[in-house]
């Protein structure tokens, strides 16, 4: 049975790593707790910056007002906060935590929902279909980089044709964000067990058990995230704000894509209603669509403003996204506070909005936005460009990586080693340090398994803007 004191756990994940404690530059008056810390260091890091020119649905958007992930995390971490609270404080009596961890807990929730997209590579889902369909290529079954990543009964090549956004943002996090050491944003083991979606490797997943449906790490961060399950107490379970900040991603996406859509002209508001019917949820009966409408008109009456039917389309579906997200937002809170006993014991594998009910009109949401919203030609079009780019740069930099790290002078020449010097300067310099590493520690992660991670790290680094703008310069003159 896990407890919320020992879920708060506040050692760094750098001391896990064996490194220093960093200590602190700041002032005694300094009153944050180490998991404001977290929240700061992670909105002031380069990997938040460049969520804004990182699509959420629509790649490379020139409309200002339509969500990129950068807006999209922030609306997340804002939800994960106001639901971690308001399902904390409704728990019965025996598993609420007290108010001090109840506010700690919710800004760990805060920085779970603002890194939760992190390691997404650019264009959206389609950039991440791309490079699992580029490594699948390279490892076909009987190859020689394909024999290379069977260690010890490991299949590791299952960490790129399985390729993932959740676990690229824990090594984002962890080891790639570069503040003079090799160890990342160094966050709190607290908020790092709260992080992890997915506790599988990727080639131990198991589709019966949602939290273990998808890889959660890589085979190169595995010992850190069996120290961070220890330490906190999760073992072999998800965190109990895992659920939570699960949920505020689900309640979020469900609702703004739709609005996204009737911004983009995917949809009417008389189109929505009608699609809803369609997948079983009649809006004459569905508050969120009365009171949507009640409201609009009630602020048309008082202002005496005239809008025709086209006009409202905008507003209505605003409010439409405002009522849905709390309507599930309750529901919930309500489904955290019916299993909170099993979640604490680890037992709990579905998800929160499947069980609550409002799950009939999430589910309609999802499927509305797949047919309706996400194969618009202007995506579709935009997702097929960039599926070309990642291959092309992805194919340029091996000829680079096969052959790394140039230790030799002599090998320091050439289109290999020039490719090899566009990557990234810090992605570089973890991938040699690795390489350093194993060899000194004599581990299981073969060279062959550092330089496809070194190709993923670079291009899930990109932004949309930057890999099209370096393909162009690359491929194009």
């Amino acid at each position: 049975m896990m407890n919320w004191s020992q879920l708060l756990h506040q050692t760094r994940s750098n001391v896990l790593n064996g490194a220093p404690d960093r200590g602190t530059t700041q002032s005694e008056l300094d009153a944050r707790t180490q998991f404001q810390r977290d929240y700061d260091r992670t909105l002031f890091s380069s990997p938040v910056r460049r969520l804004q020119d990182k699509a959420q649905v629509f790649p490379l958007e020139p409309h200002d007002s339509v969500r990129t992930r950068l807006t999209h995390s922030l609306e997340v971490a804002n939800i994960a906060q106001g639901l971690t609270r308001l399902a904390l404080s409704a728990l019965p009596e025996e598993f609420r935590p007290n108010e001090a961890q109840i506010e700690q807990l919710t800004i760990i929730a805060a920085t779970c929902g603002l890194i939760h997209d992190l390691g997404n590579p650019p264009f959206g889902h389609a950039g991440e279909e791309a490079m699992i369909e580029w490594f699948k290529e390279k490892l076909k079954p009987d190859t020689d980089l394909h024999n290379d990543l069977q260690v010890k009964g490991r299949n590791l090549s299952q960490d790129f044709e399985r390729f993932d956004g959740n676990p690229q943002t824990l090594r984002l996090v962890t080891r790639l964000t570069m503040l003079g050491d090799y160890d990342g944003l160094s966050l709190t083991t607290g908020t790092l067990s709260a992080s992890l979606k997915y506790i599988a490797p990727s080639d131990q997943t198991d589709e019966a058990d949602h939290g273990r449906g998808k890889p959660g790490f890589f085979f190169s961060e595995e010992a850190l995230v069996r120290r961070i399950q220890q330490e906190t107490g999760t073992e072999d379970a998800r965190n109990p704000i895992t659920f939570l900040v699960e949920a505020a991603d689900d309640i979020v996406y469900s609702a703004v894509d739709l609005e996204d859509g009737v911004k983009k002209n995917s949809l009417t508001w008389s189109d929505l209603r009608n699609e809803f019917a369609k997948h079983g949820v009649s809006p004459d009966t569905e508050g969120v669509f009365v009171k949507a409408e009640e409201n609009l008109q009630n602020r048309l009456d008082n202002s005496k403003m005239k809008l025709s039917e086209q006009e409202k389309d905008e507003p209505l579906s605003q409010l439409f996204r405002t009522m849905l997200v709390w309507k599930h937002m309750q529901a919930a809170s309500t489904a955290f506070g019916e299993n909170i006993a099993a979640i604490m014991a680890g037992t709990f594998t579905s998800e929160l909005l499947k069980e609550g009910s409002t799950a009939h009109l999430w589910k309609a949401s999802k499927k509305i936005a797949r047919e309706r919203v996400f194969p618009s030609p202007s995506i579709l079009r935009l997702e097929l460009m960039g599926r070309r780019v990642i291959h092309e740069l992805m194919d340029l930099f091996w000829k680079g990586i096969e052959q790394a790290p140039y230790d030799n002078p002599s090998d320091q020449k050439g289109l290999h080693y020039k490719a090899y010097m566009l990557l990234s300067k810090n992605y570089r310099k973890v991938f040699e340090n690795a390489v350093e590493e194993d060899s000194e520690k004599n581990t299981d992660i073969p060279v062959t398994y550092r330089r496809l991670q070194l190709v993923a790290d670079y291009i899930c680094g990109m932004t949309d803007t930057f890999a099209v703008t370096l393909h162009k310069e690359l491929f194009n003159g």
